[in-house]
């Protein structure tokens, strides 16, 4: 008998009974309410005026019956114009976002993962959109991905990540990404980062602020903790003497440009400015140039400077 009530109900009402039960009936009507009411009371004095004069031999069963059915027909045209409706109500899930912040520093181009890179490691990692881990918390959250470095900003997809800066700002990553996700239902965040922070900038700040929206901060760390000893003691092949000759002189230069060239960059320490200059000029005609700085006290400011960015930027080897 269920089953029979809610087909019909199915198709008079083009809804089943349970939703009924669920919702709230309201009215919706096209028009006011009173001018609707005041329509219908019109035309039923204009109805009952006009069966007035009508005189007929039917039974008083029958015209008792037709006006019933008048009645019915005249409520069913105002429950029409009332226009019923059937609010229901449900919960929508909602996704919260979970921030995800990038270390960008030069030092993430470091290959201590058995010869992969830092960054290729985190590229492969979050990079992947069909990756197992980037799946299972898409699955879950909505991703949005920054960089940091000395700043901090937005990013598309973490196969934007080239490695360039300079220094990690933690705490301007954080208050960064707490700011651009201020307007959202914050899960957390994880900062991925190879190192601590080396700007000197206060992390109680962003922390208190992200501790008070109850957003926890997870740490992930990519690269290995200790490094294996990388300490050798280079002696030229010819005896040490109080003058050298040339040929000591070019050896030294030889194999302090072989190992430049095996790494990425390379400081050499002298006691003296003019053997730094002298240095400077041997190592120029092996390795380039604008491969090669010299850097002391009797250069003047711009030239330091230069030697600097250019070291900093990884231009000088």
């Amino acid at each position: 008998m269920e089953r029979v009530a809610e087909a019909v109900a199915t198709f008079l009402f083009k809804y089943p009974l349970h939703l009924f039960r669920r919702g709230d009936l309201s009215l919706a009507p096209a028009f006011s309410p009173a001018l609707i009411a005041a329509g219908l009371g019109a035309g039923l004095l204009l109805l009952l005026l006009a069966l007035r004069g009508v005189r007929t031999a039917t039974p008083a069963r029958d015209r008792a019956l037709l006006g019933a059915l008048r009645a019915l027909a005249y409520l069913v045209l105002a429950l029409c114009l009332l226009r019923p409706v059937l609010l229901l109500s449900s919960a929508v899930p909602q996704r919260n976002v979970l921030g995800i912040l990038l270390d960008d520093s030069r030092s993430m181009r470091l290959a201590d993962l058995a010869g992969m890179s830092r960054l290729d490691a985190v590229r492969r990692v979050f990079g992947d959109s069909a990756g197992s881990l980037t799946r299972q918390l898409g699955d879950r959250f909505v991703l949005r991905f920054f960089r940091f470095a000395a700043d901090a900003g937005p990013l598309g997809t973490a196969n934007g990540l080239v490695g360039s800066g300079t220094r990690t700002n933690l705490a301007a990553a954080l208050d960064a990404a707490r700011q651009e996700l201020s307007g959202v239902p914050l899960a957390g965040m994880v900062l991925v980062t190879d190192g601590a922070d080396n700007s000197g900038g206060d992390l109680t700040a962003p922390l208190l602020a992200l501790r008070g929206r109850k957003v926890p901060v997870y740490t992930v760390g990519v690269g290995q903790e200790r490094f294996a000893r990388d300490l050798a003691i280079e002696v030229p092949p010819a005896p040490l003497e109080a003058v050298m000759s040339h040929e000591v002189w070019d050896s030294v230069y030889d194999r302090l440009a072989e190992l430049a060239r095996q790494h990425r960059t390379s400081l050499v320490f002298v006691n003296t400015r003019r053997l730094a200059e002298r240095v400077c000029r041997h190592l120029s005609e092996r390795l380039g140039s604008a491969a090669v700085a010299a850097h002391h006290g009797s250069l003047a400011k711009e030239a330091r400077l230069d030697a600097e960015r250019r070291l900093g930027r990884g231009r000088a080897r």
